[in-house]
């Protein structure tokens, strides 16, 4: 779907009236709402009585949500650090895109699913309208849920495990015998990659995580905990070079280092470099000349580490965005016994404000080791939703 469609859609979860919902009055529902951009404990609130989506649109799903993950597009989109490029079309909005539940009604044209169907669903370009009692879902971006998997499972996977596969046999095309180095590997992303690799036949996998065991579990042959030691200074890293490097932690300054020492084979060698992390893990887009700043060194980068692959590691950037077939892959991984997932010990929080923001604070703080779900069917009192003019006033 194209980035305009997807807005709109992603944008009319929870923003009109339209079906009733067994979770409160008629036409409205439980939702997590952010008046504004900001710190989570400073501007999310769970509330009843928020206006339920209207009917789905055409290719649209109309999904009672069981559970939703965060990811760090969430965080930077409430924050309001990319509001160049991510930002609601008004406040306040509902967060959220990856979520596992059930069809409670299907747009016209869709073919795939049916009312009752237990679905998981992600966003491309805009993750709104998640965090609610009703969401709307685009086909496109669906899948039906095992059986197997729970909700809170099945959300967990709606996105960082297919963005990891996409990078792993799309971009990287890591094969049998190939020596991979992770940097960060206990989080969504990097959970996900240690299995991909593995399964995928590498042969030597190392990892930096303060979560020796788990990375061990998930198959690293060598665990460098980064708050004791710098990878790059261990002897096992740098005895052989590595065919692939996936970066989900450090960002620029990394790459020049591992280039500058070798420890990556060059491009006409087989060396790829693959980043989830251009710069550096926080991300500030909130001018014009903010969006050049970020987009052309990754570009230049790419371009001139292929030019000159004689010397130097290919660069890729990982772009490309989940949707219904790459979850599908991952699915089918899941149901072979090659995929599991893997969820941060606090999870699930509970579907309250106090919940809600402590889900968003984990992500934060960039200790998570695992995905961070929250279960909406975890509920307490919450506060009543203020009329809208109230709201926009706060």
């Amino acid at each position: 779907s194209s980035s305009s469609s997807s807005s709109s859609k992603s944008s009319r979860s929870g923003a009109s009236a339209g079906s009733s919902s067994k979770r409160g009055m008629a036409g409205t529902m439980r939702a997590a709402r952010a008046r504004a951009f900001g710190r989570p404990k400073e501007v999310l609130q769970v509330e009843d009585g928020v206006a339920a989506p209207a009917a789905p649109a055409k290719g649209e799903l109309l999904v009672r949500v069981e559970a939703c993950s965060v990811t760090p597009g969430d965080w930077r989109m409430l924050s309001g650090d990319t509001r160049l490029m991510k930002k609601p079309k008004a406040f306040p909005y509902i967060p959220g895109g990856d979520v596992s539940g059930r069809v409670e009604a299907v747009g016209e044209g869709v073919t795939r699913f049916k009312v009752g169907d237990e679905v998981i669903g992600t966003w491309s370009v805009f993750g709104i309208g998640g965090f609610a009692d009703l969401t709307l879902v685009h086909e496109s971006l669906a899948v039906p849920k095992p059986a197997a998997l729970s909700h809170i499972e099945a959300s967990a996977l709606a996105n960082s495990a297919p963005y990891a596969l996409l990078a792993v046999q799309d971009t990287a095309k890591v094969k049998r015998g190939d020596r991979v180095l992770i940097l960060g590997g206990s989080g969504g992303i990097g959970t996900s990659l240690l299995q991909l690799v593995k399964h995928a036949g590498a042969s030597f996998v190392a990892t930096t995580t303060t979560q020796a065991d788990l990375a061990r579990e998930l198959g690293a042959d060598l665990v460098v905990d980064h708050t004791k030691q710098k990878w790059w200074e261990v002897p096992e890293v740098t005895a052989q070079r590595f065919d692939v490097v996936f970066d989900a932690a450090e960002g620029t300054e990394t790459w020049l280092r591992a280039r500058d020492l070798g420890v990556v084979k060059t491009g006409s060698e087989g060396g790829r470099w693959v980043t989830f992390v251009p710069h550096a893990w926080h991300i500030s887009m909130t001018h014009w000349w903010d969006l050049p700043a970020f987009i052309v060194p990754i570009f230049w980068r790419s371009l001139w580490t292929r030019a000159l692959s004689r010397w130097t590691p290919r660069y890729s950037m990982q772009f490309d965005s989940p949707e219904a077939k790459s979850m599908a892959r991952v699915l089918k991984l899941v149901e072979g016994g090659h995929f599991r997932v893997i969820l941060a010990p606090e999870t699930p929080f509970p579907f309250t404000t106090e919940g809600v923001v402590g889900a968003f604070d984990l992500l934060v703080s960039r200790r998570a080791h695992g995905k961070i779900v929250v279960d909406l069917s975890q509920r307490a009192n919450a506060t009543p939703a203020p009329a809208a003019s109230e709201a926009l006033a706060k």
